[in-house]
């Protein structure tokens, strides 16, 4: 789990290692809220809370990213806050010899 954003930015790789580990801290404590104190919860509250580590991982995070189309759309996925990022729409354009390939977002 923690080997999937190894060939990514440093951004995306800090990001992603605080998701994995806020994921895992939330399951840990809702099972344990579970347990313990008899309380149901809904896989939105855990994913709220991942997206929250995510984006406060992102004001952290102090990698550079590389800004490529995978990079941008991740990013806006998540919508994460990261240095330098804002939510406008990209357009990358990889040159090919061929006619331009665009992938927006």
């Amino acid at each position: 789990m923690m080997d999937a954003a190894k060939n990514r930015s440093n951004l995306v790789k800090e990001l992603w290692n605080a998701a994995a580990m806020k994921l895992l801290v939330q399951i840990w404590k809702f099972r344990n809220k579970a347990h313990f104190d008899n309380l149901t919860f809904f896989e939105l509250q855990i994913r709220r809370q991942v997206l929250k580590g995510i984006n406060t991982a992102g004001l952290l995070a102090t990698g550079a990213m590389n800004n490529d189309c995978q990079d941008l759309q991740l990013l806006r996925i998540l919508n994460a806050i990261a240095t330098g990022f804002s939510n406008n729409r990209y357009r990358c354009i990889i040159y090919l010899g061929h006619p331009e390939i665009v992938c927006g977002l």
